[in-house]
């Protein structure tokens, strides 16, 4: 079973600051205290970056290696799990909007093994609350 995550948010900031919110993942522990406990680039191109990253979930630790892939051009980021927990997890990020907004749209299919079917609703709301709080973060910035 695949936990399927599909969110929309708008939010009140131009695009390329919501895109370098979000590509620069570096400040992920810093974003998701609660959940994001580590991260260690371990390669970086002009295209994107891998990283490892640890993790919690309904109190379960996750560890992973991520790939992302960004197109500045497109207003698009993608996101694998390469190795570890959620081996196989795919997202793509995408960005629209206009000079004072924008949509963000985060579509993916997530592998969490045995746990899919006991946590997907947990998953799901996980994610939904990261990005609400992304959504905070880049309005208070930017307000500043």
């Amino acid at each position: 079973m695949v936990i399927k995550i599909d969110l929309a948010k708008v939010v009140n900031a131009p695009i390329l600051s919501v895109y370098n919110y979000f590509s620069n993942v570096e400040e992920l522990p810093m974003r998701h205290p609660n959940h994001v406990k580590n991260i260690k680039i371990v390669s970086r191109e002009e295209t994107g970056l891998v990283f490892e990253q640890e993790s919690s979930l309904i109190g379960k630790k996750i560890r992973s290696t991520n790939k992302v892939v960004l197109h500045p051009d497109q207003n698009r980021i993608e996101t694998e799990v390469i190795g570890g927990d959620g081996k196989g997890s795919k997202t793509t990020t995408r960005f629209s909007g206009d000079n004072d907004t924008t949509q963000i749209k985060v579509e993916g299919d997530l592998h969490l093994g045995r746990l899919e079917r006991l946590f997907s609703k947990a998953v799901k709301s996980t994610a939904e609350k990261l990005l609400n709080e992304d959504v905070e973060l880049i309005e208070s910035g930017l307000s500043k």
